[in-house]
């Protein structure tokens, strides 16, 4: 009997081992799938962070490529308007010029008017001075003439 008992003992012993390691090996599936599922919750949760990482650096990157188009867009603005600005005074300059050329050329008339002016009357003068120079001679020959004709008759 006490054979009996000491392999009912055993045997219960082997049975509780048995049952022991079963309930360790369900425990360790246990933990081990729990392991996995906070694996997977963390990688989950990286997974996401990564991409708000991204999605944060898209936003950045079409915002910079955004305010550099709008940069280059008040560059441009800019641009036109020192342009428009620079045509305008241009154009006042231009009209500036062409009124100063306008009234140099009419003072070029004018005075090349006086200069043909003043020259016909240099040249009737000198011609009235040759005219009387003219008349002048003519009186002396012929007085010279009316001398010698004189002496002649004497």
């Amino acid at each position: 009997m006490q054979k009996k008992k000491k392999m009912k003992d055993l045997n219960n012993d082997n049975n509780n081992i048995k049952l022991n390691i079963n309930n360790n090996i369900i425990n360790k599936e246990k933990i081990i799938k729990e392991l996995k599922e906070i694996e997977d919750e963390q990688l989950t949760i990286n997974t996401k962070q990564i991409n708000q990482t991204i999605n944060n650096d898209k936003k950045i990157k079409k915002k910079k490529k955004k305010n550099k188009k709008l940069d280059q867009q008040k560059i441009e603005n800019f641009k036109k308007e020192k342009e428009k600005e620079d045509m305008i005074l241009l154009k006042q300059f231009i009209k500036q010029n062409k009124r100063e050329i306008e009234e140099l050329n009419k003072l070029k008339k004018k005075t090349e008017r006086e200069a043909k002016i003043a020259k016909e009357n240099e040249i009737n003068k000198n011609t009235e001075l040759n005219k009387k120079e003219k008349r002048k001679f003519k009186k002396i020959i012929k007085k010279i003439k009316e001398l010698e004709f004189n002496q002649l008759e004497e």
